[in-house]
């Protein structure tokens, strides 16, 4: 619901670890440089020196010279924030679920009524036969709670490497762990050839979790398959 903002002087505001540019903080966006930075918790205020055009921004590596990979990083995070300019203001926290960006109880309210209502969205109908270790993490799925790294990053848990294990072509989140890698596309080809289904084509989750309703099974046999999904799911996480 917070989100820093560095447009005042950086005294304040974490250059690495803060929120204030992008869409998260430096330090995942930017993880090999963030391992080679000296002073971890500098403020922006020591990354980004006021010139007359731009601003100029000075390090403090642990380790030089860089490799050729991480110097193109740096030229690009570089360019990412060299039209940044601070001013002698204090830095302030704004609140990014009301529209002047000040907090009030009225727009945590609406912010906690919209979150509650997504979860009503995600209502289950529980399989009775699943375990209950596989029936609960599939219900946490639905809500987007599991610990996928996407989600411990945006919780500040650094991360070195954001990616699926399995393929480390994307970010590991929900959707793209059980729809989106091409191992998981594999593993449902299979499971769909064995129980003699069409082909699952999903494009989030809940194409995943919803397969068994459209697959012209009668209802018991909808939810034997929705059982087995829910088991895989589990199994493809753990693996």
């Amino acid at each position: 619901m917070f989100q820093n903002s560095v447009q005042k002087n950086g005294r304040i505001i974490s250059f690495w670890s803060d929120l204030w540019i992008g869409d998260k903080p430096l330090m995942y966006s930017w993880p090999n440089l963030y391992e080679n930075e000296s002073v971890k918790n500098c403020a922006a205020a020591d990354r980004l020196i006021a010139s007359e055009n731009s601003s100029v921004l000075t390090w403090n590596w642990s380790n030089s010279p860089f490799s050729d990979a991480d110097a193109a990083k740096l030229h690009r995070l570089t360019d990412s924030i060299r039209e940044v300019r601070l001013s002698e203001l204090s830095d302030k926290w704004i609140c990014t679920g009301s529209p002047d960006g000040s907090f009030s109880v009225g727009s945590l309210r609406k912010l906690l009524v919209e979150d509650n209502a997504a979860v009503h969205d995600n209502i289950m109908e529980w399989v009775k036969w699943v375990p209950a270790n596989c029936s609960i993490f599939f219900w946490k799925a639905l809500q987007n709670r599991i610990p996928t790294r996407a989600e411990l990053i945006k919780r500040n848990i650094f991360i070195n490497d954001p990616n699926y294990c399995f393929c480390g072509d994307y970010e590991e989140s929900t959707d793209h762990v059980f729809s989106g890698c091409s191992v998981t596309s594999q593993v449902w080809q299979r499971f769909c050839s064995w129980a003699r289904l069409p082909p699952l084509f999903a494009f989030d989750f809940k194409d995943v979790a919803e397969f068994h309703s459209g697959c012209n099974l009668n209802r018991e046999e909808e939810g034997v398959i929705k059982g087995l999904i829910m088991i895989a799911c589990w199994c493809i996480w753990r693996a």
